[in-house]
């Protein structure tokens, strides 16, 4: 049976079957992205991403922010055409079914690796958007009452945490009022460079991916910036990424040698909160995993390495992915549907709570 599975995603096209549907892909350099889910349908806005798209293991697998379902071509069959049976799904794609209307046409297509050194020209543009940002975001006296509350009430990460990481640049704070913000952004970067970097609405005022998000959390890669994530201060509003994927980085000089990887700046902050003294691997999506075992392997060869993905379906298979890699990495038991803040904010406050007891091994898996 797991033939007929393996057979489907080899000769069926993921890309190319979505785009039959009626999916508009837009292509990024780790993949594609869509503001339509297979699971839960269309966003309401027609520009926002809903729909994360990357290759593993040599196929397409997909990924929703809005919904958290995650899975292959197989699976978002089965929710376009309405499967009960993942079999069912996986024989229509590959024409087995009677009685079934004709299996759509797909142009088969091996998912291109990620090329890090192909920038496009709109990508080019927005890393000098950023950084004239980032520059805006480290003189900009506007209001920062709701971006504070959002961190220290909402968030309940430390006062002292969120100074030292803006001490440590790890974030900058924009203006959260979306008019102050709209004009500043328009005062500090060229009209020209905005449009070539499509982030200008056709009234000529700046996207809400920046207005929306007044929280930066720029990544740096061999000492120059590669992109920064805009952080939505109302939690209803999913984070948005302008950048060449790459990682921050939490350096901590103290004597515990050990490094956690952990999905995003809250969560990076949240471990600090509890307690955690090495340093932090901070993934700007689960598709960072490869460069984070590269990290690890790398410039971080030696340490003692614990594991903080997020307890969705995307956060427990970018685990077992870097588990293949480095066998001896510790786990820590993050409950289904939560993450490091969702803890944080339960009252977890040393990080070591988290620590699997003795013989028994992590849990993996998702309830559905």
């Amino acid at each position: 049976m797991c033939d007929i599975f393996e057979k489907a995603k080899r000769e069926v096209d993921l890309i190319s079957l979505l785009a039959s549907y009626g999916f508009e892909l837009r292509r990024f350099p780790s993949g594609y992205r869509s503001n339509r889910c297979p699971a839960c349908g269309p966003s309401p806005h027609r520009g926002s991403t809903r729909l994360s798209i990357i290759p593993s293991d040599g196929y397409w697998v997909w990924h929703c922010f809005a919904c958290g379902e995650s899975g292959d071509i197989v699976k978002a069959v089965q929710y376009l055409e309405g499967f009960y049976s993942p079999l069912d799904a996986a024989r229509f794609l590959l024409g087995e079914l009677e009685n079934e209307r004709p299996r759509l046409k797909i142009v088969k297509s091996a998912p291109p690796p990620p090329d890090e050194k192909e920038i496009s020209e709109r990508d080019k543009a927005r890393l000098e958007v950023i950084k004239q940002l980032l520059r805006l975001a480290s003189t900009s006296r506007g209001s920062r009452k709701r971006i504070w509350e959002y961190f220290i009430e909402q968030r309940q990460i430390p006062e002292q945490v969120l100074r030292n990481a803006i001490r440590r640049r790890l974030i900058f704070l924009l203006p959260d009022e979306p008019v102050r913000l709209n004009n500043a952004i328009l005062s500090a970067v060229p009209l020209e460079k905005l449009k070539r970097a499509e982030l200008l609405t056709k009234n000529e005022k700046v996207k809400n991916l920046i207005l929306l998000r007044p929280i930066i959390s720029p990544f740096y890669h061999k000492k120059s910036l590669a992109g920064a994530q805009f952080r939505a201060i109302d939690p209803e509003v999913q984070p948005k990424t302008i950048s060449l994927v790459a990682t921050g980085m939490w350096w901590w000089k103290g004597e515990d040698p050990a490094v956690a990887v952990v999905e995003g700046i809250i969560d990076m902050l949240s471990l600090v909160a509890m307690r955690w003294k090495g340093c932090i691997l901070g993934l700007s999506g689960t598709g960072l995993v490869d460069r984070a075992v590269q990290v690890i392997k790398g410039p971080l060869r030696g340490r003692e390495v614990y594991l903080a993905l997020d307890g969705d379906q995307a956060g427990r298979e970018a685990t077992r992915k870097i588990l293949s890699s480095i066998k001896d990495a510790h786990v820590l038991q993050i409950p289904d549907s939560c993450d490091l803040n969702d803890l944080l904010k339960q009252g977890v406050r040393d990080w070591r709570e988290l620590l699997p007891e003795k013989g028994v091994k992590p849990c993996l898996t998702k309830s559905f």
